[in-house]
């Protein structure tokens, strides 16, 4: 048994939308349990003393943390024991792989007593139109930071020497896996270390590379290949039959800001902002921009790089407002329902998943 715990997130607002990777994390597990229930109604709160339960017992516990309040979770993952308990509500709706063989509803609903709502209807449902706004508005400033980052990618990206950036991953491979190929199929997780949320940028990097023993670390600027490079490692990985972790961009998806192989104890990272990392001694560090573009592009283009850095930052900044009013909104819709709650059905059913979890742990144990 690994007795520890990770953290990350496997949703994101981002520049398209709300993006859910949820499926890739859960789809190997036997038993998931999807919490049903409004917002305030304790899903968080039984999911982390779940989770720290099992860290008691000494099973390794994953955390799953709400992209748009980290502070709370939209899951908890026990890797040893095959089990998740998710948040199975909007916007992340999620369904059990087979409803009553590989999982099961918990409707949280129950401890809601209606009664104790209806005074307050119209402004509930005024408060989750206004959320809803202020998400679309938080979408429609990331789509335009992403449009803006892009224009600065252009500048480096032209310039790239292709020759040299094919060599480097070729370099890089043969490096990290010295010819290997392991004789199983590769399962591949898609996930976040980081966030932008209310507060800020969030994010847990350096708790989730700190355990492993090879950090290869990609500087350099917007456009330097970063993302296709480890693109290119994340690919060869999975058909060396490597289990990876992709973690791609909160701002853009499609672009990967880290691959970890944990059977290799490596993560090859983007270091540079948002999510800056300061080498340490062992560390591989490899500046893009140093070795892959054959001009001083930023003396060529001071300018108008300046400009569109101003015009990025200002973009994430009206998104980041526009996500701290939904947060704020959240919060004011939360303590409508929290009056509404019976608790003491919300601590039968953590009993009823507490009693599940130590017969799962029983059989664990006495497979070993």
């Amino acid at each position: 048994m690994k007795i520890g715990s990770k953290d990350y997130f496997v949703c994101a607002n981002t520049a398209c939308g709300f993006v859910n990777y949820f499926d890739s994390n859960l789809e190997h597990l036997q038993q998931l349990f999807v919490l049903k229930g409004a917002s305030g109604c304790g899903k968080s709160t039984m999911m982390r003393q779940l989770g720290r339960l099992c860290q008691k017992w000494g099973y390794r516990t994953e955390y799953i943390h709400c992209s748009s309040d980290p502070q709370s979770l939209d899951g908890v993952i026990m890797p040893e024991l095959q089990t998740a308990i998710v948040d199975g509500t909007a916007p992340h709706v999620l369904e059990p792989f087979l409803a009553g063989v590989t999982g099961e509803y918990v409707n949280l609903g129950m401890a809601i007593q209606p009664e104790k709502l209806k005074a307050c209807r119209y402004e509930m449902i005024t408060l989750k139109k206004e959320i809803k706004a202020f998400y679309q508005k938080a979408y429609d400033s990331l789509a335009e930071a992403k449009t803006i980052h892009d224009q600065w990618e252009i500048f480096y990206s032209s310039a790239l020497n292709g020759e040299k950036a094919q060599q480097l991953a070729q370099r890089l491979s043969e490096e990290i896996f010295n010819g290997v190929t392991l004789t199983k199929a590769a399962r591949v997780k898609h996930r976040f270390f980081g966030v932008l949320a209310a507060e800020g940028r969030v994010d847990y990097l350096a708790d989730l590379i700190e355990p492993l023993k090879q950090h290869i670390i990609l500087t350099g600027r917007p456009g330097c290949g970063k993302s296709s490079l480890m693109k290119k490692i994340a690919a060869e990985a999975q058909q060396r039959g490597y289990h990876t972790e992709i973690y791609h961009c909160s701002l853009d998806p499609e672009s990967v800001d880290m691959v970890l192989i944990e059977e290799l104890s490596l993560a090859v990272v983007d270091g540079t902002a948002p999510h800056e990392i300061i080498p340490a001694n062992g560390d591989k560090v490899l500046d893009l921009y140093q070795l892959l573009i054959d001009i001083d592009v930023d003396q060529i283009h001071q300018a108008e790089i300046d400009t569109l850095s101003d015009n990025y930052t200002h973009a994430v900044q009206k998104a980041q407002q526009s996500l701290l009013d939904a947060r704020n909104a959240h919060h004011l819709l939360e303590q409508y329902y929290q009056p509404a709650v019976d608790f003491e059905v919300i601590e039968q059913y953590t009993a009823t998943l507490t009693h599940y979890l130590q017969e799962a742990a029983e059989k664990e144990c006495s497979s070993i």
